[in-house]
């Protein structure tokens, strides 16, 4: 009874582990958005390149689209998490 007892010990300390890792998965990076936010953000950038009249300035805006497009193609979460700052950082500055 003793071994079972810590079987089952384990077995619901192994379930609550993963159940309490979830959530600091998600919290640990927040500012990861929904595929359809990111997809509004690359329409918005998109958006606004017409009227970028510095032309550092829109090479780095149609760089962030298309990288974040990629990350977005890979499933690459974090680095869509970066992109997606980067490029509400930059589409703020432009505003």
């Amino acid at each position: 009874l003793g071994g079972a007892a810590l079987g089952i010990g384990v077995g619901m300390a192994q379930m609550f582990n993963q159940q309490a890792n979830n959530p600091q998965q998600q919290a640990s990076n927040p500012q990861q958005a929904p595929q359809s936010q990111l997809r509004a953000l690359i329409g918005q950038a998109q958006a606004k390149l017409p009227t970028v009249a510095d032309p550092d300035t829109k090479t780095r805006l149609e760089g962030l689209v298309r990288d974040l497009k990629g990350a977005v193609a890979k499933g690459d979460r974090a680095r869509q998490g970066e992109l997606e700052t980067e490029l509400n950082d930059l589409l703020f500055v432009l505003e």
